[in-house]
């Protein structure tokens, strides 16, 4: 388990360097993935980014998405600093529920697995 949780921190890290990286170069030089419905790949960007997070500090959650949360805010503004781009609230808003959405299942996920744990007897 501990080298699946180090893999999804470095996976983590990668993927929010690649997000920030695509989040601030010029428009053109982009990927282009679910070009017709944009707000899926917004979404499902952050989502799998947010999840690895989740896998790798699963007693933080709070705090994950709280740091998905800002740096998506903060990755929005610098788009002004970009001529070819332009940050808005709607697009912050599907990348947070992404995120927001993640660490819901994670949570979920920890309380069945706390449920079905065998319960230790102290006696």
């Amino acid at each position: 388990m501990r080298v699946f949780k180090s893999a999804a921190l470095v996976c983590a890290w990668i993927g929010l360097g690649y997000l920030a990286w695509v989040s601030i170069m010029p428009i053109g030089s982009r990927p282009h993935l679910f070009d017709e419905i944009p707000d899926i790949s917004r979404f499902l960007g952050w989502f799998v980014i947010t999840s690895a997070f989740a896998i790798a500090y699963p007693r933080s959650l709070g705090r994950v998405l709280l740091a998905m949360s800002v740096a998506i805010v903060m990755l929005e503004a610098t788009q002004y600093l970009e001529v070819t781009r332009h940050g808005r609230i709607h697009d912050a808003v599907v990348k947070v529920a992404g995120a927001a959405v993640a660490v819901v299942l994670a949570l979920a996920y920890l309380a069945m697995a706390r449920r079905r744990a065998p319960v230790q007897d102290h006696s």
